[in-house]
């Protein structure tokens, strides 16, 4: 491994290998135009150009949807990033739900960099409405657009509220949503795009339009990760308000090299203080949002993450008193119980069966050359150990999995 990497710096230092350094073009792949997705790509391109001093070039592509930009993975080649809520890249590899019959090797190959805000619901209401909660839309007419993962999501609310053919969608683009509400043709519009929204900054400050908060049982309802929009996000807003997000994380495939990766993930994280400072709605990512993640996160973005979050992780101690390492990550909130029992129901676990076996390749950086941690239980040489505690479980979680943290430990010998 030594002799190894003294081949790849004697190589790189007579330029017969490349580096991020030398110009490294990115494309990446957003939304459509007209998005805040596409605005983020935007400044997310001007950072990376600023924060690696012209080194990182991003090409911004519009796009039709997240959908359309997993398909595009099975095309492209070199460094091509793009956008995307991670369930969809589970979808993709089972080919199931709008990815059937088109799976495709390539979808396994897909790695995640980092995250950006998520796609927040907004149920706005007119100020002349006088609609404080979801009971209240019935009799109304609301905007729902049509297509869009909004628009979807606010067809499900209603079927889940009891609100499935008590209210009048309105045939109007979501485009023209303020002017609508304006104008009292319709009621209120759902729209689904990170915080503070334009099109809602936009009708809280001209029509005096208010944003519907949810209570737990409809966020445990909705099976997707609660959200708190802080008071005074938008204007007459005097209170938090209580609503539903869909993660999204940038994404590239295995075609990207480990260094890229690291500078790109670095540049942007060393940045995000810049981007929040033009733009508010990046104020809300940060480092805990990689417990979204579903999928494997590339090498080179690993490696930031590690030295990142590395030294603040506390210690975890092998149990023979050999060195301390320090873990990237060491507690997972999920429905486990201790490793000497089943869990309780696996289908419903798996998602924290896999992120177990993440963490524990992560772990697996603090062990000896060729060891390979256990995931679940205990392993011949090096395992790691499940205590399952009560506590305060991460705020994403379903209800059904609150409560139990386990706590993973690093250990040697069995």
């Amino acid at each position: 491994m030594k002799l190894h990497n003294l081949f790849i710096i004697f190589m790189s230092m007579f330029g017969l290998i490349g580096s991020a350094n030398a110009d490294t073009r990115i494309t990446y792949k957003s939304a459509k135009s007209t998005s805040s997705y596409y605005q983020m790509a935007v400044e997310i391109a001007e950072a990376m150009k600023t924060g690696s001093s012209g080194d990182i070039i991003v090409t911004v592509e519009e796009s039709q949807g997240s959908v359309q930009n997993v398909m595009e993975v099975i095309g492209r080649t070199n460094n091509y990033v793009f956008t995307t809520p991670p369930v969809l890249i589970k979808l993709a590899r089972g080919g199931k739900a709008m990815f059937k019959d088109k799976g495709n090797p390539r979808f396994d190959e897909i790695r995640a960099l980092f995250p950006i805000p998520s796609l927040t619901m907004h149920f706005v209401m007119s100020q002349s409405s006088g609609v404080t909660d979801f009971a209240g839309m019935e009799g109304k007419t609301i905007l729902l657009g049509k297509g869009s993962f909004g628009a979807r999501e606010g067809a499900k609310y209603l079927k889940l509220f009891g609100l499935e053919g008590k209210v009048t969608l309105a045939e109007v683009e979501l485009s023209n949503a303020v002017p609508a509400l304006k104008n009292g043709q319709i009621d209120g519009f759902v729209t689904a795009g990170s915080y503070p929204a334009p099109n809602v900054i936009e009708a809280a400050a001209s029509a005096g339009a208010t944003v519907i908060s949810l209570n737990d049982d409809q966020v445990t309802a909705s099976k997707r990760t609660r959200l708190v929009i802080p008071a005074g996000t938008y204007a007459g807003q005097a209170s938090d308000i209580v609503t539903t997000s869909l993660p999204v994380v940038a994404f590239t495939t295995t075609d990207m090299d480990d260094e890229t990766a690291y500078q790109l993930t670095k540049t942007y994280w060393e940045n995000k203080g810049a981007l929040g400072a033009a733009a508010k709605w990046w104020d809300g990512v940060s480092l805990d949002m990689l417990d979204n993640i579903l999928t494997d996160i590339h090498p080179g973005a690993k490696r930031y993450y590690t030295r990142k979050r590395g030294p603040a992780s506390p210690r975890i101690t092998k149990a023979d008193g050999a060195a301390p390492c320090r873990p990237l990550f060491h507690s997972v909130s999920c429905p486990l119980h201790d490793r000497h029992q089943p869990p309780p129901d696996l289908g419903r676990s798996r998602h924290c069966l896999d992120r177990l076996s993440y963490l524990a390749d992560l772990l697996g950086t603090c062990a000896e050359p060729g060891v390979a941690p256990a995931a679940y239980g205990a392993g011949a040489s090096l395992g790691v150990h499940l205590h399952c505690q009560r506590g305060l479980a991460a705020p994403d979680r379903l209800a059904a999995d609150r409560g139990w943290r386990p706590v993973l430990r690093l250990y040697r010998g069995q």
